[in-house]
């Protein structure tokens, strides 16, 4: 009897769930309705530079969709997540390498949304990286990517960090920044949006950028990747829909900020903290390098980037060159 009246009580459960939510206008019932998957919250985590120009679009318009979160300058986001606390890390392609050979091949990188914008800025009279020699350049991150690619820029020059060139590491582009601002670095490399910070405010001239002329080594197809998007496998096989979506997302906002919105896209950076000033964001914006490379276009830009990073040092993709499950492709 007891086993009778929790059959009952289960079956006018759900007739009362389907009453509620999947009622036919012919008096029927779509109890499919029940079954459906819940869509996931997704979280995104970037920096407030360069690479994170787009998701301040995200911020403004899609906050409903996705929930961003800027980290400070030193956080490595594939780090965020490896250890599942983001759905979505924007970070240089070495860190998304590193994150694939150390996880299994458990990452792929859904776009690329940043290229070039890697600037050599000095007091001194330098405007290729033959004219480096006996400097002492401040850059963030020993190991870093922009690391690896002044290490092959001096190479190409037939300069050597340690004996013609110097180089000082500090934690992250802040202090980069600050060492350029308080007079302690005479040149130093810097993206957006220090660097148009460190222009504004200081006699600091823009020597040349770093991602072009390390982009020659590899030829007329080649553009330096500094930023991609990059989430879990598990991801992707379990939410097609909604990784079409991002994608389609990433590209809307690239568009608004590569497109004639000048002024709202630098009111909107100004909001969001990358800049403190309108008219220096307005300026900036085609220093950032922001786009949105899918596709056999982006497997083929990626594959040039790591090969050249492998040949000037392995340890920057992570001891090996990932396969071609690296790349999402539609």
């Amino acid at each position: 009897m007891k086993r009778l009246f929790a059959i009952v009580m289960c079956a006018v459960l759900l007739f009362g769930l389907a009453s509620c939510r999947v009622k036919m206008t012919d008096g029927s019932f779509d109890v499919s309705v029940l079954t459906e998957k819940t869509a996931p919250e997704i979280t995104i985590s970037c920096h407030a530079d360069n690479t994170g120009v787009a998701f301040a679009y995200f911020k403004e318009k899609l906050a409903d969709d996705y929930t961003v979160s800027f980290a400070g300058a030193s956080t490595n986001t594939a780090s965020l997540l490896k250890a599942e606390k983001t759905t979505v890390a924007v970070c240089s392609l070495t860190q998304a390498a590193e994150l694939y050979n150390s996880t299994g091949a458990d990452a792929q990188i859904l776009c690329v949304n940043t290229v070039n914008g890697v600037f050599v800025l000095s007091k001194n009279r330098i405007r290729a990286g033959k004219d480096l020699v006996d400097e002492n350049i401040y850059l963030a991150g020993e190991g870093s990517q922009i690391d690896y690619m002044l290490a092959a820029v001096l190479e190409k020059n037939s300069l050597e960090a340690g004996e013609d060139v110097q180089v000082t590491y500090l934690k992250d582009e802040v202090e980069v920044m600050s060492a350029a601002l308080d007079g302690t670095a005479q040149t130093v490399i810097l993206t957006e949006p220090y660097a148009s910070k460190v222009l504004a405010a200081t006699d600091f001239k823009s020597s040349f950028d770093l991602g072009s002329e390390w982009a020659s080594l590899g030829g007329e197809e080649m553009q330096c990747i500094t930023g991609c998007v990059v989430v879990s496998r598990d991801f992707v096989n379990n939410n097609p829909d909604e990784v079409e979506k991002l994608i389609d997302d990433i590209r809307a906002a690239s568009s608004f900020f590569s497109g004639d919105n000048s002024t709202r896209s630098a009111e909107m950076l100004v909001k969001n903290n990358f800049y403190n000033d309108a008219a220096v964001a307005e300026t900036a914006l085609s220093d950032c390098g922001t786009v949105c490379l899918t596709g056999k276009d982006m497997r083929t830009l990626v594959d040039l980037n790591l090969s050249a990073l492998y040949t000037a040092d392995p340890a920057s993709t992570g001891g090996s060159l990932p396969d071609d499950g690296f790349c999402y492709i539609q």
